[in-house]
This record gives C-alpha cells, structure tokens and sequence, in this order.
C-alpha cells in the first residue's frame, strides 16, 4: 500500500495540478490531504474540483475552519480579504463539501496505525507541531507508529522510538526558502518514506495574484521567495546581457522567473535542486538567498568553519542571505551568483532524517 500526502494548497491549484498529475507516473493506491486547501489566495473551486477527480481523502486545516465557520477568523489579518473573496465564489455545494471533512483521519495499512493532524493532537486545527517539540511519548495514546502533521509549512520527518512523525511540507505556500510544490509518499509494506519538492508554472499564479486586489503583496513575496517579508517588491527586471554568459557556462542551471528580480534552480542529483533567489524591494536594495541549506534542528552543520558565510537562521532553519545596493549588484551579478552557487555546494539538503 503506497499513499502520497500533500498539505497546505491554500488554493494554488497550478501547484496541486503539477502534484496531482505527477502521481500518475507513479503507483499510488491513495493520496490524503491534511488540510487548508482555502487561504491566501483565490483559486478554492478550483482545488476542489481537483481533489474531487483525483479522489482525494482530505480533512480541515484552520482556514477550512474559516470557510465552514468552525473556527472564528481575525478579521485584521492580511487574508483576510482573500477569505471574503472565496466566501464569494464558492457554491453552496463547495461550503457544504469543506463543512464535511473531518478534522483528523486514523488510517490502519499493512498493520501500521497513521494518525493524520492538521495540528496535532492538543488543537487538531491550529497547533504547529514543530520537530523539536516532539517527543515519543507525547504520542502513546492510541498504538500509531506515523504521524503526520502540516500547518508549518515546513517540511521534515525524524523517527523516535521506532515511530515516524512527518510533515509533507506545502503544496502552495511553502516556508523553507523553495517554491515548489512539497510533499511525501510512504510505502506502508517497506516502511519507505520520500519526500518530493516538484517544480511548477508559478508565473500563472504570480499573474492571477497581481491581477487580484484581494491578495495581500506579502503573499505574493512568499509565494515567490519561498519565505515571508513585509518589505514590498519591486518590478525590477535583471538585464539579460549580465546573465548570458554565466548560464551559458553553468548548464545545470534553469531560470524558473524574472519577475521581482530571478529565481534559478540547480540541478542536482536526489530530486533535491538547490534554489537561489534574487529579490528586489522598493526600497532599492536587492536579496540574494538560498533555499534552506540545514534545518536548525539537526546538529551536523558546523558553524565555525563558515564564519565568512552570511547564514541567516529562520523558523526552517539556516540559509545563506546577502544584502545590496540595486546599483552595486548590477555591477557585480554573476560574482554574487557564483558566490551564492559556491555556499550551496558546501552543503545537502537533508529533507528527511530518519
């Protein structure tokens, strides 16, 4: 029995349509979705006419909460005009669908118990189970040996004790520095567990974000970056001529987006491409970061052999992080690049720990 878990689609569907076909091409028996499919962003009937032609169980997540009025929403909150607008949009067959989940699924495959959180077992909707938070036997009650979590938007999993405690990351809105779409398989009968982060054309959501006056630019910032900022965006547009050589002499590397400044993507072997962003504020100052290179809680990352290494440390854990002047990076691009190229290299990302 092979099921894939997704979480966190916050009504992206061109991310959950990438995830989605992507697992025809392998053979799942089952695909679960641990909640907040609304949120954020406006494209709900969207994903859930998707969940519903690929037969995916799903339960609530805090923002389904919101929709189906099981949980009360702030209305100060930057989505919150989002949430108006999908009030809106959604048919009373799609309120009275999300109003159905459950908030927690209990599977039994192959003789294992999978206990299904949006949070976790104190606040099934809005609790972060964050990985330094767990431990064994805050998990005895009911025999399970997996556990699976989102919310965060952090994806990780660690094994204690002979059980596994594992979050698939975001399809939509992911927070570890890397766009793409994230989420796991686990093959119940070999007890393997693989972790996906699957490119996907994020341009048509930038497009339906700026065309939205629904959708807070903080979002916008996340969706692309892959982390959160208030500092707004600026439509700066790199000059080609800068970057032509350097790709041209760097073929493994792919540019996903020019908007906002550059995304690339490096390919590597494992699935596990590192990212490098470059991001361009109205303030005129410009950001060049990686995607997260450790998660702070795994204690192999040797700190004082890079003390000449700009590591910046988040709730995802370290990534590299360098500040500029918009005139003194133009000058220096494919230096910056290279230099952020020569960072990531150093490390593997370790998406799963077990």
């Amino acid at each position: 029995m092979k099921s894939l878990f997704i979480a966190d689609i916050h009504a992206n569907k061109y991310a959950l349509k990438a995830v989605l076909q992507h697992s025809t091409t392998q053979k799942i028996d089952q695909i679960y979705c641990l909640g907040d499919i609304s949120g954020y962003f406006e494209g709900t009937s969207e994903v859930i006419s998707l969940l519903k032609t690929y037969d995916v169980k799903c339960i609530k997540g805090n923002h389904d909460g919101f929709i189906s009025g099981q949980a009360q929403i702030n209305n100060k909150k930057a989505y919150y005009e989002a949430y108006l607008s999908t009030l809106k949009k959604l048919t009373n067959q799609e309120k009275n669908w999300i109003s159905s989940l459950p908030n927690q699924l209990i599977l039994k495959e192959k003789g294992h118990i999978t206990n299904l959180y949006h949070g976790g077992p104190n606040d099934l909707l809005n609790e972060y189970t964050y990985p330094s938070k767990i431990k064994s036997s805050y998990f005895e009650w009911n025999g399970a040996n997996f556990f699976l979590f989102a919310h965060t938007h952090l994806q990780f999993g660690i094994g204690i004790n002979n059980k596994l405690f594992l979050n698939p990351g975001s399809v939509g809105l992911p927070r570890n520095g890397d766009y793409r779409a994230h989420f796991l398989t686990i093959d119940f009968e070999n007890i393997d567990v693989t972790p996906y982060r699957i490119s996907y054309d994020i341009n048509k959501m930038i497009d339906d974000c700026l065309y939205s006056k629904a959708i807070h630019p903080t979002y916008l910032h996340n969706l692309i970056f892959g982390r959160t900022s208030t500092k707004p965006l600026s439509a700066h547009t790199i000059d080609q001529s800068y970057l032509q050589e350097f790709i041209t002499l760097n073929p493994n590397i792919y540019i996903i987006n020019t908007k906002f400044g550059l995304i690339l993507e490096i390919e590597c072997i494992q699935n596990n491409a590192n990212i490098i962003y470059i991001a361009f504020y109205q303030d005129n100052t410009v950001e060049i970061s990686s995607s997260t290179l450790v998660f702070h809680w795994q204690l192999d990352l040797n700190l004082t052999e890079m003390n000449a290494i700009n590591l910046e440390k988040d709730s995802a854990g370290y990534y590299y992080l360098a500040k500029y002047e918009k005139n003194d990076f133009n000058k220096n691009i494919k230096a910056n690049i290279s230099l952020a190229l020569e960072i990531v290299s150093k490390f593997k990302i370790k998406n799963v720990k077990i």
